[in-house]
């Protein structure tokens, strides 16, 4: 006999072995002859007698199995469908449809919409190392506000995907069993949220010998534009704002937006004040001796310092040391007027390297105030 077989609870537990003529026999003995898993649907169904025919379909499908198939499992598995569709029923039932109407069906999906709905809620939102947001269950414990943005932006990022506008989320690494990875992937890791827009990060990653490699992060700033969802790629460091010290929410995408009140970044570490020698214009304008490039006041100019003097930006940390190369005409080369020159006081960072007579090459330098002016 299969599963399909049995009409009510008696002819089960007399597969099992039972002599029961009657259903309080029949659940008594499946009570005490059992596995504890199996034991746990027949408690559950003696609480909801008003369901027989259907439990008992599927209580058969755990317990009147073939010898050697793996009962225990299938049980755990029809104990929680039980469940859920238990709970649908007494949706449907208080609403005043029967259980085989055609509105169960309806009523059947709304409970497991409220379901995801509840896990949802049962969430609070927490930042990784690298500043991504995640949610986390809070065991049951419902959060203030359901964190509406936060879903909501993770639905426009799942929108921007179906539609094109970013690359899809998948996983295709698989391991072996020496821990080595095959395959590529790529995820999306939400870093900001506010009405109608997510700040995402695209990472695609690639398994090998060794593990899994990043090759690459794109940052993209997801609105949704009246019906269309557009995608726009970042270059701002959004990694770094988003591990600023109590960040809210809609903060870094303020910054990427250079929004008035959005939060700073502090100055690096590797920061030296000094000064620089630059031309003074006839409007007032501090530019580049070598090429004539502007320097404005409190605005950081930005170039890579690399070695051999083949890129960044020079200053001097001594001011006598500056002033003597402007004296011997050694800051650049002798064809350039070294002779009324402005001593600008200046803040470098970022990537230093050390040249001869005290000059020095930076990666970032901010002109903040002129102070003097050569012979």
């Amino acid at each position: 006999m299969y599963h399909s077989d049995y009409r009510n609870i008696i002819e089960v537990a007399q597969y099992r072995g039972s002599a029961a003529k009657s259903k309080s026999g029949a659940w008594k003995y499946l009570k005490s002859h059992l596995p504890k898993s199996h034991a746990g649907l027949v408690a559950l169904k003696s609480r909801n007698a008003h369901h027989n025919t259907i439990f008992v379909h599927r209580i058969g499908t755990a317990i009147a199995m073939p010898i050697g198939c793996h009962r225990d499992a299938a049980a755990v598995a029809v104990y929680q469908q039980a469940r859920v569709t238990r709970r649908a029923d007494r949706i449907a039932a208080v609403l005043g449809y029967p259980l085989q109407s055609e509105q169960y069906a309806w009523y059947y999906q709304a409970y497991l919409d409220n379901a995801e709905y509840d896990r949802r809620a049962d969430q609070i939102i927490w930042r990784d190392g690298y500043g991504a947001l995640y949610a986390q269950s809070t065991d049951g414990r419902p959060t203030e506000g359901y964190n509406s943005l936060y879903w909501a932006a993770r639905d426009l990022v799942t929108a921007a995907a179906t539609t094109g506008a970013i690359a899809p989320e998948h996983d295709g690494i698989t391991w072996d069993h020496k821990r080595r990875a095959d395959g590529s992937a790529v995820h999306h890791e939400l870093y900001d949220y506010a009405p109608g827009v997510a700040l995402v990060c695209v990472r695609h990653t690639e398994g090998g010998r060794y593990g899994v490699k990043t090759l690459s992060k794109t940052y993209y700033l997801v609105e949704r534009i009246e019906e269309a969802v557009v995608a726009t790629i970042t270059t701002r460091p959004v990694a770094k704002y988003a591990k600023l010290p109590d960040i809210q929410p809609g903060q870094v995408i303020a910054a990427v937006c250079g929004d008035a009140g959005a939060p700073k970044l502090p100055s690096p570490k590797n920061t030296h004040h000094g000064y620089k020698l630059l031309a003074l214009t006839y409007e007032g304008e501090v530019v580049s001796v070598w090429d004539g490039s502007q320097y404005a006041l409190g605005k950081t100019r930005t170039e890579r310092a690399e070695y051999h003097h083949l890129g960044g930006l020079y200053y001097y940390r001594d001011l006598s040391q500056a002033l003597a190369a402007a004296h011997d005409n050694s800051i650049f080369c002798e064809a350039i007027n070294h002779h009324r020159l402005a001593v600008c006081e200046v803040r470098a960072s970022g990537r230093q390297i050390k040249y001869s007579a005290g000059k020095y090459a930076a990666s970032h330098i901010t002109p903040l105030a002129i102070i003097a002016m050569t012979i």
